[in-house]
Formats: C-alpha cells, structure tokens, sequence
C-alpha cells in the first residue's frame, strides 16, 4: 500500500528561530528547502508553493516565495532539489524565522522529513519522525521556535504552529538522510 498521496508541500514561512542566531543574509541569497530520498515504498507526491518570511532588524515582516511545485518521487530525490527560496534586500541578521507547509497531505506523515539549510550552510531540521500514521490532508503547519508545543510524535496531525522537532534524532543509530547537494545524514542536527 502506498503510503505517499498528493500533499501540496512548503510554503516556506521562514521567519526565524532563536536556534537559528548567527544566519545572516546578503543581498541575493538562498535559503533551501530539502525534502529527502524517498523510500522506494513511496508513491510520487506534489508539493506547492513556499513562502519565507523573516523579521529582524526589518521594521516589519518580509516574505519570500518560491511558487514552483514539488513532487517527491518513488526512487531518488524530489523535483527540483532542493527547492531554492532566494532572499534579498536583508543585509544583517534576522531575529525570528517561521516556515509554512501549506496543505499539507500525507498517508504516513511519520515519513516524511524536512530541513531548512541557509545560504552559508546552517541547517535545522523542522520536522523529523512525527505526525504518527494517519492521513491527514489540507493542513497548514507552521515551525516556530518561540511555539510552546512540539509537532506530535504519534498522533494524528493537525493544523498549528508547532516546534520544530526531529523524534529520532540518532537514537537506536536512526539517521536522518539529505543526499547532496543537501547536507547528508544527520545523526544531531538541531530541531
């Protein structure tokens, strides 16, 4: 049984993490988006549009888009990947960041694993081993390090602002896998 259906993934709503001090952002930088290799269990999966929004030393919010569906794949890695979310006009750095999955569907969200990596190559894990088995569909979730209540392990998702969070995270030698160019197995990233 497949356990992937069509989720319209990341609307990146990067606005910043206090995990996330010392990101800074140039002019025309990147901030990726990093599905990861699909099981070969999986069936192919859409994912749409991202969105980053950042504060800092702005006087208010700004936000970045990458509209550009994703699919994730049976085999190999998601199209396009990584999915590039180009920031410009924040010269210095940035307080607080959130990311958006708009819509987002799944038959087993536990499977699904995702990363934010920055332009000089800092990296955090939003959600990782979580959302239990059930599907779930049309949901929007928000990663905020200021929220108060971690993504859920084992039970059915819902819509929310959740901490960002990575269940395994190295334990029982479980390694979270982002082939290149993302950052590869992570056994203690951050999340």
């Amino acid at each position: 049984m497949p356990h992937l259906r069509n989720f319209t993934l990341l609307t990146l709503a990067v606005i910043s993490f206090a995990m996330l001090q010392g990101w800074h952002f140039s002019s025309a930088q990147t901030v990726r988006a990093l599905p990861p290799q699909a099981p070969s269990s999986q069936q192919p999966v859409a994912a749409a549009p991202r969105k980053a929004k950042m504060l800092g030393p702005l006087s208010s919010p700004s936000s970045f888009s990458n509209t550009a569906a994703i699919t994730i794949n049976n085999f190999g890695n998601a199209a396009p990947y990584p999915s590039n979310i180009s920031v410009s006009g924040v010269s210095s750095l940035f307080t607080r960041l959130e990311v958006t999955l708009n819509g987002f569907a799944h038959t087993f969200p536990d499977e699904v694993d995702i990363i934010l990596v920055g332009p000089q190559g800092q990296r955090a894990i939003l959600m990782s081993d979580a959302g239990g088995s059930d599907d779930v569909t049309g949901l929007n979730l928000t990663f905020a390090q200021t929220a108060t209540t971690p993504i859920p392990d084992a039970t059915t998702l819902a819509t929310g602002t959740f901490r960002p969070t990575n269940y395994e995270n190295g334990f029982n030698n479980f390694t979270d896998t982002f082939p290149a160019p993302g950052p590869g197995a992570l056994t203690d990233a951050p999340a």
